[in-house]
């Protein structure tokens, strides 16, 4: 998970377990994980038999299962935190993904 939906969680759970993967090494690829997230990105939060994989919506799958204690404001300001996540979700992972994959890559290129 990242550290959005990891901090979310941490808050609601304190006994949350959470694991990192390598992406420099390619763990995202191993076959564990993309029987959870064929995409083969991050992060993924898994609860039972629910598997969700996008930042912002394991942000609000935990606020909506463990209410308390509130990590989002109350209406109408969950409209804005909304907002502001979106604009995470649609320009700054992009860029982060471009950049995580082009020194996963370069430290792969530089083996061969």
């Amino acid at each position: 998970m990242c550290r959005q939906g990891t901090s979310g969680a941490g808050r609601k759970n304190p006994g949350f377990e959470s694991a990192l993967l390598d992406l420099k090494r390619g763990e995202q690829h191993r076959p564990d994980y993309l029987k959870l997230n064929p995409k083969a990105v991050v992060p993924t939060l898994a609860d039972s038999d629910r598997v969700i994989t996008d930042s912002s919506a394991i942000l609000f799958y935990i606020e909506e299962t463990a209410p308390e204690p509130c990590l989002l404001p109350a209406d109408p300001g969950c409209a804005q935190t909304r907002r502001w996540l979106k604009r995470v979700d649609d320009l700054l992972h992009p860029g982060c993904t471009t950049v995580t994959f082009a020194i996963s890559d370069a430290g792969t290129s530089l083996k061969t």
